[in-house]
């Protein structure tokens, strides 16, 4: 019996030996977490106090070529005007630009913006370490904005959808030759300088894949609707201001970097204006396109001509049984929601695929 007891009472002890231990290992555990989170939290803070403006630089956007402040003005009308539209398509969604009279009187201004960076000398040849704007990129800049804009013309006029292919083709056209003219062996945007922030070359690639479909969707944006075709217009006009920022020694390569990938992001917003079955639409569209280009270099116009007789397809009510069967569950289930839930992994999975750009970690 005593026997007994005393074994009884070992196993008691061992017991609360174990538990002890235990619970000693699970708080060095949860007290490294929370020194490996303030290590995090610090660096964040450091990352974020170094990204100073150099506001003191400004006065340096005032240039001789611009005397009557014409780019300047038009600048600032467009900035103005694109944060209202993007108000409302965050809020409301919905650009109003349907229902605007003013609508062209906008978009002249948008294209003046554009055509205006012409009276500007620049270097002939790209700049090493920096994103400082060059001769082809300007070009490009022009062409890949004036896209945007004049396919918002074509659904502002509600002209066919094939107007809006054309002006696809077009620029597709007119990119290649602005390059073939520049004699230029990198591409203008996924070759971006990182000056030395980023070394590894593995995470240069991973942004530029991030940068390459961003301009894929923005180039199928063109055929959603007036919403769509409008707001990748202020990443690619944004983009040459930022440029400019950079050469005055305003902004560094890496804010560039930051607040362009920013501006590209927030084009998601404008996928709320439109049918729950156009967006699944474009998105398979898009990743069979990245796949198809991007890891097996099939030619582009090949595949722009295939998305586009989908497309078509799609715009004159050919997969009409298939888009009531997706719209009708998706209202059964929440369209609005299910929308949100997308756009929610979309901000996830590409801040994560660019989380180097923001972070020192």
């Amino acid at each position: 019996m005593f026997i007994y007891i005393y074994h009884f009472n070992l196993n008691i002890k061992f017991v609360l030996l174990f538990i002890k231990f235990y619970f000693l290992k699970e708080k060095k555990k949860k007290r490294k977490r929370k020194e490996k989170k303030k290590k995090i939290i610090k660096k964040i803070i450091k990352t974020i106090i170094k990204r100073k403006m150099k506001l003191g630089n400004i006065y340096k956007l005032v240039t001789h070529e611009d005397g009557f402040h014409v780019h300047k003005i038009l600048g600032v009308f467009v900035l103005t005007h694109y944060a209202y539209r993007y108000y409302n398509v965050i809020f409301n969604n919905t650009s109003l630009l349907e229902e605007d009279s003013n609508t062209p009187y906008y978009i002249l201004a948008h294209l003046l913006l554009s055509g205006s960076s012409l009276i500007f000398k620049l270097p002939k040849n790209r700049v090493e370490g920096k994103p400082i704007i060059f001769p082809e990129f300007r070009a490009h800049s022009i062409l890949f904005a004036y896209r945007s804009l004049l396919s918002t013309l074509c659904f502002y006029y509600k002209l066919d959808i094939m107007f809006n292919q054309f002006i696809l083709f077009l620029t597709l056209t007119g990119a290649d030759l602005i390059t073939y003219y520049y004699k230029s062996e990198t591409k203008t945007m996924r070759n971006m300088p990182y000056d030395t922030f980023l070394k590894d070359e593995k995470d240069k690639k991973q942004i530029s894949r991030i940068y390459g479909g961003m301009q894929v969707s923005a180039t199928i944006m063109t055929m959603g609707n007036i919403h769509s075709a409008f707001t990748p217009a202020f990443a690619i006009q944004l983009a040459a201001f930022l440029m400019t920022l950079v050469k005055k020694n305003i902004l560094s390569a890496r804010e560039w970097h930051i607040i362009y990938m920013l501006s590209l992001f927030i084009n998601v917003h404008s996928l709320m204006t439109l049918e729950i079955s156009t967006i699944l639409f474009m998105t398979v569209l898009i990743n069979v396109f990245e796949i198809l280009r991007f890891d097996y270099k099939i030619n582009k116009y090949i595949l722009w001509y295939i998305i586009c007789y989908l497309y078509m397809c799609l715009y004159n009510g050919k997969y009409d049984n298939m888009v009531n069967v997706v719209n009708d569950y998706c209202e059964s289930v929440g369209v609005d929601n299910i929308k949100y839930v997308m756009i929610g992994i979309f901000y996830l999975k590409n801040i994560y695929g660019s989380r180097k750009l923001y972070f020192d970690l």
